[in-house]
């Protein structure tokens, strides 16, 4: 039975929630970190529009999805900025930070508090965006779900969007691969 395009990048974005949860549930901080920020640059690269940029697109699907339950208390720059120094130097620091257009971002998990964080980071005289990991995979996880529901009851929205989508990677059985090669002449049938 062949999926829709709706259903293939569904099921491939709950593959990546599901690697997201798994890190997080090892205490892989880092890893779990890497993987929300791609996947917001994922999602948002779906509807990018024309000439608009990665770091525009992620600000977007992120002021759009991600923060607007108000449980991650930082902006869409600062989670931007946040992208950029964990997914290229595995730090809190970037470009954005370092020019001042961006909060440094830092966590806690567990049963770390980020209000108390926030608190610690305060007293230092540092200006911190603090944030709970669980927060955030709990916010992206919500965001995907409400972007979904949206792709699929706005059918505007969804050609653009199954376009991008075509052209990620897919996971084919063998059995099919085998199959075609015998329709197609390349492998005789055993």
């Amino acid at each position: 039975m062949t999926k829709t395009p709706l259903e293939s990048l569904r099921d491939n974005l709950d593959t990546l929630l599901s690697a997201i949860e798994d890190c997080r549930a090892r205490n892989q901080v880092l890893p779990c970190l890497v993987l929300v920020y791609s996947g917001i640059d994922i999602a948002a690269s779906l509807e990018r529009v024309d000439g608009e940029g990665t770091g525009a697109a992620f600000r977007r699907w992120a002021a759009r999805y991600l923060l607007v339950r108000g449980k991650l208390d930082c902006t869409p720059e600062d989670l931007w900025g946040a992208r950029c120094g964990i997914v290229h130097t595995y730090t809190t620091a970037s470009d954005q930070s370092r020019m001042g257009r961006a909060k440094e971002v830092v966590y806690s998990w567990g049963t770390a508090s980020a209000a108390d964080l926030a608190a610690m980071v305060q007293a230092t005289g540092r200006d911190y965006a603090a944030i709970h990991i669980d927060d955030l995979v709990a916010s992206f996880r919500s965001a995907v779900s409400t972007f979904l529901f949206e792709i699929a009851a706005e059918k505007s929205r969804l050609p653009a969007v199954s376009e991008r989508a075509g052209v990620w990677f897919t996971n084919l059985d063998k059995s099919v691969g085998d199959q075609f090669l015998r329709v197609i002449g390349r492998r005789p049938d055993v």
